[in-house]
């Protein structure tokens, strides 16, 4: 890095594939994003959209003042969907933590490593009226969609232990792919 900088380059190179995407270099790079996310934006804003631009802005130019981008210009929807992800992870992240204290209640207290003003915000919407109906809509849409992993070795396993012999993908996939509502009949007879 230091030699890099010497000559008058930027400290870090990244590959850049011909869809604008990081393709060499690509763990460092995730890692420096998100610590600039974690720094610059703020968590308990859902979305995207209502980030502060100026915020936005400074992630971008610091991530742009750090890496060299070779084989190409780093596409900005790329960015904007790493950015989203990680937002989503540690929103998902915080939300398990206060799950995991079992006192579900806006007495909770703030771990070490989360910003206690994002933490008091994110625990006002969890307990508020929109927060419980969102949480309830979601846990109920879980329950009715079948795990997708049936597909998977294990799940393949299980389906053929079922049906006594090795299914078709296409059975797999019917199987992974239909809602737990609909009809048996239905599900296998259904064409993907």
């Amino acid at each position: 890095m230091e030699n890099r900088k010497s000559n008058g380059l930027k400290p870090c190179k990244v590959e850049v594939d011909q869809n604008g995407c990081v393709d060499a270099g690509k763990n460092e790079w995730y890692a420096d994003l998100k610590s600039l996310c974690l720094s610059y934006l703020d968590i308990s804003i859902p979305q995207y959209a209502k980030q502060s631009h100026a915020n936005l802005r400074l992630v971008r130019r610091d991530l742009d003042n750090k890496y060299e981008c070779a084989g190409g210009e780093l596409c900005e929807e790329f960015v904007k969907s790493k950015i989203k992800q990680i937002l989503k992870g540690e929103r998902k992240r915080y939300k398990d933590l206060w799950d995991s204290l079992g006192d579900r209640s806006m007495d909770a207290p703030c771990p070490e490593d989360v910003d206690t003003a994002v933490w008091d915000r994110l625990k006002t919407y969890w307990t508020s009226e929109a927060g419980v109906a969102k949480s309830n809509q979601m846990q109920e849409a879980r329950a009715k969609v079948v795990n997708l992993n049936l597909t998977g070795r294990a799940g393949y396993h299980k389906l053929a232990e079922e049906k006594g012999c090795s299914p078709t993908l296409k059975e797999a996939r019917v199987r992974a792919y239909t809602p737990r509502s609909t009809d048996e009949s239905v599900r296998t007879s259904s064409k993907v």
